[in-house]
C-alpha cells in the first residue's frame, strides 16, 4: 500500500467497518490499524486486497458499497471511472451513480452532495449536520444540539491533496458535564468559546466554531507529508493512552514513511497552555507549548502488530525546540543534554487477531518509572507514573451476524502526564492529549454495536470508573493534570483512584436509522450515577437527526 490522499473522519462508520472486516480477513503489511485517522485510499486498496485473497464474505457486501461510495475518487482512472482493479468477485462493485440525482448535478452519487472527476483534478463537497434535542430528567434542563457545517476534499495530479471541514455550534450540555467545563475552564473539542441563554439553552449555552484543515503531498510512493490543523490517534481501543482527539483540534507538521512492513510516523505540533475563557485579559496570545511524538509500527503477520511510541512535550516561550525536530532520535537522550526541562513518554502497543472473530489489544504507558523505588519498602512512590490498556473485540459474537461486542479496561497511576512546571502537562487548551480522565484511575468498559438489518443500527455502552478527584483546590492527588507534580500530598503510598473517590456507572444507547446514505435519525439516552454520592443522578432521552456526522458517545464523562 501506499500513504497518500486525503483521511477519514476519526470515530466514523468507515473506522468501525475495516476494523470488524480486518479481524475476520487479516491485513497486509502495509496497512497499521494503530494508526489514525487512515488514508481513504487506504480503505479502498484494502477492499481490493480481500478480494485478491478470495475470503470476502457476501454477506459484507453492504458495507463494501458504502466504502466504495465513500471514497469513489480512488475508483477513477484519469477521470473515468472503473470497476475492479482484481477483475475477480468486485467487478459488479465499483464507481456507481444515483437513480435519482437532485437537481441533476447534486447527489448524482449516493455519497456526494456535489462531486466533481478529472483527469487532474477531483473534488467533493457535502454537508455536515447533528441535531439533537432531549430532557435531563432531575435537573429538567433541555440538551440540545444545533451544529452545521460542512466538508471539503480536493486532489490534484494525485500528489497534492486538502481537505477542510467547517461547523458552526451552539450546545446545551447535561449538569455534569457542564460541571466538568465549568472547572476546567476548557470546553473539550472547542477551543475558544461563548457563553448565551435563552428559553431552550438555559441555565447556559456555548457558542462555538470549528474548523479544521490539512495540506497533503505525496513526496515519493513510500513518503507523505501533512501540514494542518486536526486531530490524531494512536491505538486499536476505545480510549488511547498514548494520543486520543478528545482535546480541540491543533496545528500539526506529520511525517509520515511506509516501507515493507513498517509505518514510520514523526509529528510535530504547536499546543495552548490556556484557553481563550481562561485568560485574564482580552485579546491576548496565549501562551504556547509544543510536542514532537514518533510512532513506529510494524505489522509483523496479516494479524499481529507491534507499535512503540515517544513523545516530548515542552514550553520554550513561544519557539520550537530544534533539537526535537530529528525525525529519528531517541528524545529522552535530547532530553537530558539539554538539562532535563521537559516531559517525556514512552510506551509501547501490540494488537493479536485470531479465529476471525477475537482481536485481543493493549497499551503501556511509561511517563517515570524508578526500578528501586518499586521493590523498594517504601511502596507507592508518586514518581512511578504509568499506565496500561488492555481489551479484547470478539465479531459476530455467539454465533450472531452483525453482533460485535468489545471490553476494555484502561488504568493510569496519580501525577502521569503532569510535570513540574505546569505548560509542560500532556495536555492542550486545558483538556487532556490521551484519555479523557487525565490519570488517578482505573475504567472498565463495555461497548455493544448490533445492525439487525441494513438501515437499522444498534450501539450500546456500560462505562464504569473510579476517579481520585481533590476534595478541594489547594490539594494535589495527582488526577488533575493542570496541577504541577511538585504540589503533590505525598511523596509515599500513593495509590491509583486515591483522594475523594468518584465511582461512576454510566448506561447508555443510540439507536439510529439510516434514512439515505450518511442521512440518519436518532434516539438516544442514558442513565449516569456516582455511587459515592446519592444525589448525583443525571437521566437523559433524546432524539435528533445527523448527516455525515459521527458520535463520539464515549467522551461524555
Amino acid at each position: 500500500m501506499i500513504s497518500q490522499g486525503n483521511v477519514i473522519p476519526l470515530s466514523s462508520k468507515q473506522e468501525y467497518l475495516i476494523e470488524r472486516m480486518s479481524i475476520k480477513y487479516g491485513v497486509p503489511s502495509g496497512f497499521h490499524r494503530a494508526v489514525r485517522p487512515y488514508f481513504r485510499k487506504d480503505l479502498v486498496d484494502l477492499v481490493f486486497y480481500w478480494d485478491s485473497l478470495k475470503v470476502l464474505d457476501p454477506a459484507d457486501e453492504a458495507d463494501i458499497r458504502y466504502l466504495f461510495d465513500e471514497n469513489n475518487e480512488w475508483l477513477m482512472d484519469g477521470g473515468h471511472t472503473v470497476r475492479s482493479k482484481s477483475g475477480t468477485g468486485l467487478d459488479s462493485m465499483g464507481y456507481r451513480y444515483s437513480s435519482r440525482p437532485v437537481l441533476k448535478h447534486f447527489y448524482r452519487t449516493p455519497a456526494h452532495f456535489l462531486e466533481v472527476n478529472k483527469k487532474e483534478f477531483y473534488l467533493r463537497l457535502n454537508p455536515v449536520l447533528n441535531v439533537q434535542a432531549g430532557r435531563e430528567t432531575g435537573a429538567g434542563d433541555w440538551v440540545l444540539a444545533n451544529q452545521r457545517g460542512a466538508d471539503l476534499r480536493v486532489g490534484l495530479d494525485q500528489k497534492i491533496y486538502a481537505q477542510s471541514t467547517i461547523l458552526e455550534n451552539q450546545l446545551s450540555l447535561p449538569a455534569f458535564f457542564r460541571n466538568k467545563v465549568e472547572k476546567n475552564k476548557a470546553l473539550p473539542g472547542a477551543g475558544f468559546y461563548k457563553y448565551f441563554s435563552d428559553k431552550l439553552y438555559k441555565p447556559q449555552g456555548y457558542d462555538f466554531f470549528i474548523s479544521n484543515a490539512h495540506l497533503g503531498f505525496r513526496l515519493s510512493p513510500h513518503f507523505h507529508i501533512q501540514l494542518g490543523h486536526g486531530s490524531h490517534f494512536l491505538g486499536d481501543g476505545l480510549r488511547s493512552l498514548f494520543l486520543s482527539e478528545y482535546a480541540q483540534e491543533y496545528f500539526f507538521l506529520k511525517l509520515q514513511a511506509r516501507v515493507w512492513k513498517l509505518h514510520y510516523q514523526s509529528l510535530f505540533a504547536e499546543l495552548s497552555a490556556s484557553t481563550p475563557t481562561a485568560s485574564t485579559a482580552g485579546n491576548v496570545l496565549l501562551p504556547k507549548k509544543y510536542t514532537a511524538t514518533h510512532t513506529l509500527q510494524a505489522q509483523l503477520s496479516s494479524r499481529w502488530s507491534l507499535g512503540l511510541f515517544e513523545t516530548v512535550i515542552f514550553n520554550r516561550n513561544n519557539r520550537f525546540e530544534f533539537q526535537y525536530l530529528n525525525p529519528v532520535i531517541i528524545y529522552r537522550s535530547v532530553e537530558g543534554s539539554i538539562g532535563s526541562p521537559d516531559n517525556v513518554m514512552l510506551g509501547i502497543n501490540s494488537r493479536y487477531d485470531f479465529g476471525r472473530k477475537i482481536s485481543v489489544y493493549g497499551q503501556v504507558l511509561i511517563d517515570e518509572f524508578v526500578r528501586k523505588e518499586v521493590f523498594s519498602s517504601g511502596k507507592g512512590w508518586w514518581g512511578n507514573k504509568f499506565g496500561g490498556q488492555l481489551g479484547i473485540k470478539y465479531i459476530d459474537a455467539f454465533g450472531i451476524p452483525r453482533l460485535d461486542l468489545q471490553a476494555e479496561y484502561n488504568s493510569v497511576r496519580p501525577y502521569t502526564y503532569t510535570h513540574f512546571d505546569s505548560t509542560a502537562n500532556y495536555t492542550h487548551q486545558r483538556t487532556a492529549l490521551a484519555h479523557p480522565l487525565g490519570a488517578n484511575f482505573k475504567e472498565y468498559l463495555l461497548n455493544l454495536r448490533y445492525q439487525p438489518a441494513p438501515r437499522w443500527q444498534i450501539h450500546a455502552y456500560l462505562m464504569a470508573y473510579l476517579w481520585g478527584d481533590d476534595p478541594m483546590p489547594s490539594v494535589n492527588y495527582g488526577g488533575d493534570l493542570l496541577k504541577p507534580y511538585t504540589t503533590r500530598i505525598m511523596d509515599y503510598d500513593n495509590k491509583t483512584t486515591q483522594g475523594r473517590l468518584r465511582n461512576i456507572r454510566h448506561l447508555g444507547f443510540n439507536l439510529s436509522y439510516e434514512l439515505f446514505h450518511n442521512y440518519f435519525i436518532d434516539l438516544n439516552g442514558y442513565y449516569r450515577q456516582d455511587l459515592e454520592d446519592a444525589s448525583d443522578i443525571s437521566r437523559f432521552i433524546g432524539a435528533g437527526v445527523r448527516v455525515n456526522f459521527w458520535r463520539k458517545d464515549l467522551n461524555l464523562l
